[in-house]
Parts: C-alpha cells; structure tokens; sequence
C-alpha cells in the first residue's frame, strides 16, 4: 500500500511541529520518511505552496514531496491524485479533511485521520520475533546425513566414557 499524506493538515496534528514554523514543510519529511521505511512502504506528502524549489531536495526513494502552485491547493492535487489512482485499493490517504477522506473511500482507498497517524509515528517500533522456520531447509537425505553423523559421533564418545 502506498501513502498520500496531506502535509499541512498532519503538521498541525503532530507535537513538536507547528504551522507557524518556516522550516515546518522539511520538520514533517523526517519522521514520514522513517515511518514509510518502517512500514515498507512509498508515499507522496502534498503541501500547499512552500519554497520555490524545496520539493525536490526533499525527495527521496521513498518519499515524494509535492508543493501545490497556487492557484491550485494540495487538496485539488490529492483529490487528483486519488482520481487516477490505478490502484485505488493499495491507498491510504492520511487527512482530516472530510472531502478528501469521502474521495478515497468512494474509490475503495482507505482513510487515516492525521490523529491516528501520529500515534502510529509515536508508537515504539514493533520486535522482531525469530522464526525459528526462517533457516535454512534441510532435504530428507541431508538430514538422514546429519543423524547418521550425530549418532556415529554418539557411538564414539560413549565407547570413550565407559
């Protein structure tokens, strides 16, 4: 699943960050960035108008920045973006705004207010349990293999204990 953030409307939602801030737009691209890399996933952050030639600096593999320019706003470029989703399924749009979350849903994307993403932001990354199946797999001869040697090595040791 790929994200479509509404930045302006997540940055008034997250602590630590705040509308008023000038370098607000680059303040929200951190923890996005280490979010989609904890979750796998891409997405695009959209922003109302910000600084001449800022989005691409801020792009990276796996986040795209996008300032909307005016007179278009970053609801109008989201609203399209959702539009021509090929795959409207694989989407989850993150905003508090009501026309934009009844958009995704109307084309079968899901929704996320801005509140529920940052507690997923906040929330500790979840341990990694090991999978004890995640090895190597052994054929039946190798293992028959592995038993003849462990049970030869048996023989041996137990004639030098007695």
């Amino acid at each position: 699943m790929a994200y479509l953030f509404d930045g302006h409307n997540l940055i008034g939602a997250l602590p630590g960050l705040s509308l008023t801030e000038i370098d607000d737009e680059k303040r929200l691209v951190a923890p996005l960035r280490g979010f989609l890399s904890r979750t796998r996933r891409k997405g695009r952050v959209v922003f109302d108008k910000g600084a001449i030639g800022q989005a691409p600096s801020l792009n990276t593999a796996t986040l795209a920045v996008t300032f909307a320019r005016p007179p278009r706003t970053a609801d109008d470029i989201i609203l399209d973006l959702i539009a021509r989703e090929p795959n409207p399924r694989g989407l989850i749009v993150v905003s508090g705004d009501f026309r934009l979350q009844d958009a995704a849903r109307r084309r079968g994307a899901a929704a996320l207010s801005p509140a529920d993403l940052a507690r997923q932001l906040s929330a500790p990354p979840p341990t990694r349990k090991a999978d004890p199946d995640s090895g190597p797999r052994l054929t039946p001869d190798e293992i028959t293999e592995w038993e003849r040697l462990f049970q030869a090595k048996q023989g041996r040791r137990g004639s030098a204990d007695s």
